[in-house]
C-alpha cells in the first residue's frame, strides 16, 4: 500500500505494527482527544476514497483501516471524527455500535492505541 506522507504521520505506526503482528484477532484499545474510547479488533485494510468525482480538486484517495467495534466505554460528541462533514452529519453514538463496523482513516484516527498487553503502539502528533 502506498501512504501519503499525510497518512504516513498519522496511521503509518499502526499500519506496520498490524501487519507485522498478522493477527486480526487482537483487541486494541482506541482513544481519542475527549475521552471517546473503544476496543475493536482489525476487520480490513483496503484503499478507498471519499467519494467526490475524480476531476474535483478536493477528490481524495487514502487507506482506510475497518475495525469492528467489541466495547464501547464511552462516547464523546466533542471528538470530531468526521471534519469533513460528508458523512451525513450524524452524531458519534450513531456511527459507533458495538459489534459494528468503523472505517478508520488519517482523518478521523484516534489520539492513542494500545494493543492487548496495554503497550501504546501509535501516537497522533497534536
Amino acid at each position: 500500500m502506498c501512504f501519503s506522507e499525510k497518512e504516513r504521520k498519522v496511521i503509518g505506526n499502526f499500519h506496520k505494527y498490524i501487519t507485522i503482528t498478522k493477527t486480526n484477532k487482537e483487541l486494541y484499545l482506541f482513544k481519542w482527544k475527549y475521552g471517546t474510547t473503544i476496543y475493536a479488533i482489525s476487520d480490513i485494510i483496503y484503499e478507498t476514497d471519499n467519494n467526490l468525482n475524480f476531476d474535483d480538486s478536493n477528490y481524495e484517495e487514502y487507506i482506510g483501516i475497518c475495525m469492528k467495534i467489541k466495547k464501547i466505554c464511552c462516547l464523546d460528541e466533542r471528538d470530531n471524527l468526521f471534519p469533513d462533514k460528508t458523512i451525513n452529519n450524524k452524531n458519534i453514538s450513531e456511527w459507533f455500535k458495538e459489534n459494528g463496523l468503523f472505517e478508520f482513516n488519517y482523518h478521523n484516527f484516534p489520539d492513542e492505541i494500545y494493543n492487548s498487553k496495554g503497550e501504546l503502539i501509535s501516537k497522533r502528533d497534536k
